[in-house]
């Protein structure tokens, strides 16, 4: 497609990629469903390691499925797919902080010489390949060894924020800011702020309806546009949120608008009534 000639070269190709991405964002939505559904359902949703193996996954997304399972459960997880070679399972694998996944899997090798035939990989991310007769025997190796190395509350799900913003601190000049002062990463997070909104509109979008492009009224009455990447399943249609959240620039015919982009986004609790004071 780049090496075209032509506007009119191009245009077919382009199209028959447009065609080939739109196909796997669906099969990866539906892979990752279908992962957190199989890990709410099995033995290993209650372990502190997960590892799952659907026949019908693919080996070039199970990345992104382990990705999943890690931000769904807040354990490690590894995600495992048929490969090429016959009897042989390709995996990915995602850690959370505090477990080196590549020290894990050096461990398992000592322990279990053969089981695992290659991997590699770092603290928070690996790659390994299996005989699939193995898989159960992973499993149980590699959910002890993180149930020895994982604390109770270094599974429960926290995200840190840098507080509130003010009204005229959440603008579009502040993301621009943010954004200079980048890039951000391990070691340095993006800033994250979380304020209370009011929720005018919640509209799915995307090819599988997946994402909430969210419009939400501040304390100030401004009205700001917020999205919420696969956040469907928690999607708020009224009332007051309170929303964790890092500020992004829209950028859209060469106009630039802010954008907030929703990491969590919880109903408000109500407010307790005051008690009642009876007469004497």
């Amino acid at each position: 497609c780049l090496l075209a000639d032509t506007p009119e070269q191009a245009l077919p190709l382009a199209v028959e990629l447009d065609h080939i991405n739109r196909a796997r964002r669906e099969l990866q939505a539906q892979m990752s469903e279908q992962a957190q559904l199989q890990w709410r359902q099995s033995e290993c949703g209650h372990g502190h390691g997960i590892a799952l193996f659907d026949p019908e996954w693919h080996e070039g997304v199970v990345g992104l499925i382990a990705s999943r399972l890690r931000e769904a459960a807040n354990r490690p997880a590894v995600a495992f797919a048929r490969a090429q070679a016959p009897g042989m399972l390709k995996g990915s694998a995602r850690s959370v902080p505090g477990l080196h996944l590549r020290d894990v899997l050096a461990r398992i090798d000592t322990q279990a010489p053969g089981l695992i035939e290659r991997f590699g990989g770092h603290a928070m991310a690996a790659g390994l390949s299996l005989p699939e007769q193995h898989l159960a025997a992973f499993q149980q190796a590699f959910d002890g060894i993180c149930r020895e190395q994982l604390r109770p509350e270094q599974l429960e799900r926290v995200l840190e924020t840098d507080g509130p913003l003010s009204a005229t601190e959440l603008s579009l000049s502040t993301a621009q800011v943010l954004e200079a002062a980048g890039p951000w990463g391990q070691g340095m997070p993006e800033p994250v702020f979380d304020n209370d909104f009011e929720v005018i509109d919640a509209r799915c979008v995307g090819s599988d309806q997946n994402h909430v492009r969210y419009r939400l009224r501040g304390d100030d009455g401004s009205v700001r546009v917020a999205m919420h990447f696969h956040g469907a399943q928690t999607r708020q249609s009224q009332g007051r949120v309170h929303v964790a959240y890092s500020l992004a620039i829209d950028h859209w015919r060469q106009c630039q608008s802010l954008q907030l982009r929703v990491l969590d986004l919880q109903p408000c609790e109500p407010a307790t009534p005051p008690a009642k004071v009876g007469d004497a």
